[in-house]
């Protein structure tokens, strides 16, 4: 209608679709005016349903985004490209974003764009890189923050630079925050379920799986693709294949992919885990993740010349040093230690390794017979664990703490080690206890309990778990094996 804009508005009950209430609403639209006009239209929604906002809520409603229709246009250009994110794709947001910050200074959505834009070349480039955007990610943040404190977007994108420098705690304090800012957001609930499902809360991943997908009536691949790996700890495989079927076939390329690995790491499903990865790689990928995935899944399906293959395909596309760490799991499918130990070497010097990095290399450092550098690493990135501390086992990831307890052990500090491994121990016999696998078995292993070894192992297999079998090749679980 010209410059006018009608609005319809329902509320209906979910269940059997019965409305509740409705209105319509006309404004006056024009460049000036288009942020405004949907703040009065909420503000009107709110006081039909009468409800009463809090202070906060009410400033949500005063902070209008930007009165720039161009830096908007640009603003969503930026998104655009970064759905399918490729180092060309990354560079044009960027520009995008940047180009609406000229228009706007102050437009938040803009500086959490430059952020997810250095989030997808961190994940483009791989571990080495991202030491290098830490900095300005959290320098766009700061800005976002500065602008609007109350800002959802760049509160989760703060969050999410926690999770990735493995500062789980801040990070589930900004998470629950930007949930009580605005719990209809979707992607705060599939970073939620990442970061419960690192920490081994696999009841809580799920919860939260369940809750993005409620509010996401289209799920990305990435939250398809998490859920269904929140299923795989839960041992529920029927459920991760019905997960990663319900993409298909919009999604083919990304969730063919992702099927295979994990079909192939329950173990009774290799069979179909191959012909799954035979059809994935038909298709061409279209996202970075999808092309690492391929590699994985060959790498996992024991077929060394073809993930060879894939790995430098990769590395062409995305620069040198990107396939670092699958050329980490190929060094351990081979046995070649000495490289692995070549390749992680320079790494431990650089004093801006995040925690979770020196555990990724201390236990690839372990599984190549060098426990002595590997001590040297986690007594000085593990003073929690390493130290006469207490620890509460319900909070910690076991996939972590073994190897810690694992150089207490095996370099004399017995007493904390055994604090640690019955910790675990008694952890991992609760019923609610997931994510398992087969690190009690490697407990009891180490400690010469051969007996509950053994039976802890048949329990494994009972439960199909068979993640990454590669590693059992290491001469670490020879007496295991």
């Amino acid at each position: 209608m010209g410059d006018r804009a009608r609005v319809n508005v329902q509320l209906v009950k979910a269940d059997d679709g019965a409305a509740i209430w409705a209105e319509t609403y006309e404004r006056e639209l024009n460049a000036y005016n288009l942020f405004a006009a949907q703040a009065d239209i909420a503000r009107n929604i709110a006081a039909g349903l009468n409800l009463t906002l809090s202070d906060e809520e009410e400033e949500q409603f005063k902070f209008e985004g930007t009165d720039s229709l161009e830096a908007h246009e640009e603003w969503l250009l930026g998104k655009s490209e970064l759905k399918y994110p490729t180092e060309q794709r990354v560079a044009r947001a960027t520009g995008h974003f940047e180009h609406a910050l000229e228009l706007d200074p102050d437009y938040v959505l803009a500086w959490v764009g430059i952020a997810d834009a250095l989030d997808a070349q961190r994940t483009i480039r791989g571990s080495e890189y991202s030491f290098s955007v830490y900095d300005p990610w959290r320098h766009a943040v700061d800005k976002a923050l500065e602008i609007d404190t109350l800002s959802t977007e760049a509160l989760v994108s703060l969050a999410l630079l926690k999770v990735t420098t493995g500062q789980f705690e801040e990070a589930e304090e900004y998470i629950l925050k930007a949930i009580d800012l605005s719990p209809g957001h979707a992607p705060t609930y599939g970073l939620y379920s990442g970061l419960l499902r690192a920490q081994g809360r696999f009841d809580e991943a799920e919860w939260a799986s369940d809750k993005s997908m409620e509010l996401e009536p289209i799920p990305s691949p990435s939250t398809l693709a998490g859920r269904a790996m929140t299923f795989l700890f839960l041992g529920d495989v029927e459920q991760v294949e019905k997960t990663i079927l319900q993409a298909l076939p919009e999604h083919s390329d990304y969730m063919l992919l992702y099927l295979a690995p994990l079909m192939a790491n329950n173990g009774r499903n290799y069979g179909k885990a191959l012909r799954w990865a035979e059809e994935a790689l038909k298709h061409p990928p279209v996202h970075p993740w999808v092309q690492e995935e391929r590699c994985k899944a060959l790498i996992g399906l024991d077929m060394p010349e073809r993930a060879r293959q894939c790995i430098r395909e990769y590395e062409e596309t995305h620069g040198d040093g990107s396939g670092d760490a699958l050329r980490d799991n190929m060094a351990v499918l081979e046995g070649q230690y000495v490289d692995l130990v070549a390749r992680i070497e320079p790494h431990l010097t650089n004093p801006d390794s995040p925690t979770w990095l020196k555990h990724y290399f201390s236990a690839n450092l372990i599984l190549a017979g060098r426990s002595d550098l590997a001590w040297r690493v986690m007594k000085d990135a593990r003073p929690d664990w390493t130290e006469d501390n207490p620890v509460d086992f319900g909070a910690v990831d076991f996939f972590r703490m073994v190897p810690v307890a694992y150089l207490l052990y095996t370099n004399g500090h017995t007493e904390r080690a055994n604090y640690l491994f019955d910790g675990m121990l008694e952890e991992m016999a609760k019923p609610e206890a997931r994510g398992v696998g087969t690190l009690d078995a490697f407990i009891h292993y180490i400690r010469g309990d051969f007996d509950k070894a053994a039976a802890a192992l048949r329990t494994a297999i009972d439960n199909s778990v068979f993640l990454a079998w590669w590693y059992y090749r290491s001469p670490i679980y020879d007496g295991m094996r």
